[in-house]
């Protein structure tokens, strides 16, 4: 089995991620990070504790 984290489209490796160089400028703003827990049942996930990864089963098996 062979497991490959991607990015949260499913259109890239993020160690392809990681080796491209982005051109962004840094944002000022006044935004808060979510809590876990909003109330009512409600919960907030913040971007980076979303991830998806790609599995890849061999059919392969051992034979002795």
């Amino acid at each position: 089995m062979e497991l490959t984290e991607r990015t949260l489209g499913n259109n890239m490796d993020i160690d392809a991620v990681a080796k491209a160089k982005w051109n962004t400028k840094k944002l000022v703003t006044d935004y808060q990070k979510p809590s876990d827990v909003v109330g009512q049942g409600k919960i907030a996930l913040e971007p980076q504790r979303i991830r998806l990864f790609k599995a890849v089963f061999s059919s392969e098996v051992g034979q002795s």
